[in-house]
């Protein structure tokens, strides 16, 4: 079996006999697929039953690999290699009685996963003519976990629309993109049921009233429910897209931007962040609650109970998000990496946890408290600029000043203009006589500044926490008020923008132990690229 060509597309038939040993045989053909693993449930077997299951054993044992359950199988469809034991290799299983013409459903959809899949699998098994999917953007993803990694709203939609088409050649999937909790489920007279989620079962319940309101007859609500798996490493009770989103934290994300040469010696990293950075029976106007199981990991940093984006959000932290960018010759030396983040990131915490790993740190902070001393040119610079009482005896009073930049965008680019045209000679200065292998430039203005675009750093690690968290933050550190603590967040690049630009994502929101993991991820990953590229 190890010895076996491996191939792109295959097939595995679960029969009878197979239906017994799933995880056995899901290990056993991902060992040959590189690509897609399409699952035929032979007639004989419960689709209902065993679907969920193979999706739970295909994230424990090949989670790597895009399994999809194929519900009505096209005649015309091939594969490389099929996997069956025996007469498993039967016809596949009809299924008609499907007691819905059109059903609704809807969610985010993020880096489409098995419980995404059940899902829509439930909605097919439902539905003889129409699904209708709504694909939430804009402030409705805001609350999820990591939204800044969430994939763009038409990929989204495109995952969606594909999966559908590909399990079932006999549903028609409308797909639309939605900014509320409702969408076209309260306004389609012709829906007959609504696919949801234990965690969106209420939200079911709301859309009948609004049906109600508006005249149309009330939707049957089929709930998927949960079954049991766990995932110890994320430690979250749902595979989920925020722990994917979670797992781009501490990754590179973009190739690195070396144009010719040998990898640079030291490799600078900029290091930016702000500051401390019941049930009713059915009926015509009734709804009934009809259970399919859905299958569950475990993850124990967010405690969530369902298959997750949000898993798969956070696997994306302390990885590299792009290729490496090197267009000639070996790796940099040295190369640059660019830390930042916004305030109360945990930006300086993630300098001390790169400083450990043998990188060299330029603190961009102390250094324009240098450019900043008594009777400097910058000093002399800034009392002209904003007035005499942000000098104390030929020392630029930093608080006096925060108050005033931080209250006006148009006063704070002013300073910015002052002080990074010099900050950035005396950073280059120092890159330019290290010799160390990684140098780290830790800077809150580096994006700001477009030391990125301008070629000042390789790579870009952004450190990022939710707004609500960064604001906390800020009140227990500095005992500021919270509109003060809004009015200083309010003013910096979000994180959205921030993680557009980033070549790897660090989150903060966890254990320190966390972060340093993110971190050290991220580095190792830059190391083991530097080692291959420098190999003779």
């Amino acid at each position: 079996m190890s010895d076996a060509i491996m191939v792109d597309v295959g097939l595995l038939v679960v029969g009878s006999r197979c239906a017994k040993s799933l995880a056995t045989a899901l290990a056993s053909a991902s060992k040959q697929v590189t690509g897609r693993l399409y699952v035929r449930i032979c007639s004989g077997v419960d689709v209902h039953e065993i679907l969920p299951k193979v999706y739970l054993e295909a994230s424990r044992v090949c989670d790597f690999l895009d399994v999809r359950v194929l519900i009505d199988e096209s005649s015309t469809r091939t594969f490389d290699r099929i996997f069956a034991e025996g007469d498993d290799i039967a016809t596949p299983s009809h299924h008609t009685n499907r007691p819905y013409r059109s059903v609704v459903l809807g969610g985010t959809f993020d880096r489409l996963h098995n419980g995404h899949k059940v899902l829509l699998s439930a909605a097919i098994l439902a539905a003889s003519e129409r699904i209708v999917c709504g694909v939430t953007f804009g402030e409705m993803t805001h609350k999820k976990c990591l939204w800044e990694l969430m994939e763009p709203l038409e990929v989204r939609q495109k995952a969606v629309k594909d999966f559908v088409e590909d399990v079932s050649n006999k549903v028609r999937c409308e797909v639309h993109s939605i900014s509320d909790a409702f969408g076209p489920s309260i306004v389609d007279p012709d829906l007959e049921a609504i696919i949801v989620s234990q965690e969106t079962l209420r939200g079911g319940h709301a859309v009948n009233e609004q049906r109600k309101k508006r005249g149309l007859s009330t939707l049957i609500v089929e709930e998927v429910r949960l079954v049991e798996g766990e995932d110890k490493v994320l430690g979250e009770n749902k595979i989920s897209s925020s722990a994917r989103r979670r797992a781009l934290l501490g990754t590179i994300r973009r190739p690195l931007r070396i144009n010719a040469g040998s990898f640079p010696r030291p490799f600078v990293i900029g290091l930016t962040g702000g500051i401390a950075s019941d049930v009713l029976k059915r009926g015509l106007s009734t709804l009934i609650v009809e259970e399919i199981r859905l299958v569950e990991g475990e993850d124990k940093v967010l405690g969530e109970n369902k298959i997750s984006s949000s898993a798969r959000r956070r696997a994306l932290l302390g990885t590299i998000r792009r290729p490496l960018r090197i267009n000639a010759g070996s790796f940099p030396r040295p190369f640059v990496i660019g830390l930042t983040g916004g305030i109360a990131s945990g930006k300086s915490n993630a300098a001390k946890v790169l400083a450990r790993n043998k990188c060299q740190v330029i603190d961009c902070d102390k250094l324009a408290h240098e450019l900043y001393k008594k009777g400097s040119a910058m000093a002399h610079k800034i009392g002209e600029t904003f007035g005499a009482n942000v000098i104390n005896d030929g020392v630029v009073d930093r608080k006096a000043l925060g108050r005033i930049v931080f209250a006006d965008n148009t006063k704070l680019q002013l300073l910015n203009d002052i002080v990074w045209p010099s900050l950035r000679s005396t950073v280059e200065k120092i890159i330019s006589t290290s010799n160390a292998e990684f140098v780290v430039v830790d800077a809150a203005i580096l994006l700001e500044a477009n030391w990125d675009r301008e070629g000042v750093v390789h790579h870009v690690w952004s450190c990022i926490v939710p707004p609500d968290e960064a604001i906390q933050r800020m009140l227990d550190r500095d005992g500021i008020s919270p509109e003060e603590a809004k009015r200083k967040l309010s003013v910096q690049m979000g994180n959205e923008e921030r993680v557009a630009r980033s070549d790897v994502v660090i989150c903060s929101l966890w254990a320190y132990e966390e972060t340093a993991r993110q971190l050290e991820n991220a580095l190792h990953e830059l190391q083991l690229f530097a080692t291959r590229h420098n190999s003779p």
